[in-house]
């Protein structure tokens, strides 16, 4: 069963749309799974409020070029608009998400378009251009399609801290930032992410 719970209405973080989502752990445990656990998510209402909680300059520069992007379009940036050769340092840290509409299915695929080395060696393994049906267990894929389908509908940068098993040690605990793109400045095609790891 997956739960999502509000913070604080009084609390200030609230401006941002703070909250987090909690997974239980039985169903996953029973059949020996990994279990990702979103510790908390937050939707960018004000910029420079949800820009003060980027905690790597990874992110903060990857958010300051798609804004750069953004306001230079008048509209979402576009995989045209990313030049990897501006970001190069950040490159290890990226994830991009491709994100296909199925009109016969009224629903979304997503696909990993591309994930940085550091990625790679923080998570154990090289999913490039496995759709995430066939390389998430179908127990938890919803945990990892929400936020996805949550940047698509309003089409804003959001931040989620994360804690995942990993098998040399206890967890992996990580914040992501996910930015919207669109290739016509609209409808969202592609998701691009940025990771810090504590």
């Amino acid at each position: 069963m997956i739960l999502f719970e509000m913070a604080n209405p009084d609390d200030d973080r609230n401006a941002w749309g703070y909250g987090h989502y909690m997974v239980s752990d039985s169903a996953q445990q029973n059949q020996g799974l990994a279990i990702r656990q979103d510790e908390w998510h937050v939707v960018q209402k004000n910029r420079d409020a949800f820009f003060e909680l980027l905690p790597s300059f990874q992110q903060r520069a990857i958010y300051r070029y798609w804004e750069e992007k953004m306001l230079a379009r008048g509209a979402l940036p576009g995989r045209a608009d990313f030049d990897p050769v501006d970001v190069y340092r950040t490159l290890p840290w990226l994830n991009l998400v491709d994100v296909k509409w199925q009109p016969e299915q009224g629903s979304y695929r997503f696909r990993q378009r591309l994930i940085g080395t550091a990625l790679t060696e923080k998570f154990n393994r090289d999913v490039t251009g496995g759709w995430y049906e066939d390389i998430y267990h179908p127990d938890y894929l919803e945990d990892h399609i929400r936020p996805l389908l949550e940047i698509i509908e309003g089409r804003k940068p959001c931040l989620t801290r994360i804690r995942f098993p990993s098998p040399d040690r206890k967890h992996v605990i990580y914040t992501r930032l996910m930015l919207p793109m669109a290739s016509d400045g609209e409808n969202v095609d592609l998701i691009l992410q940025v990771m810090n790891f504590d």
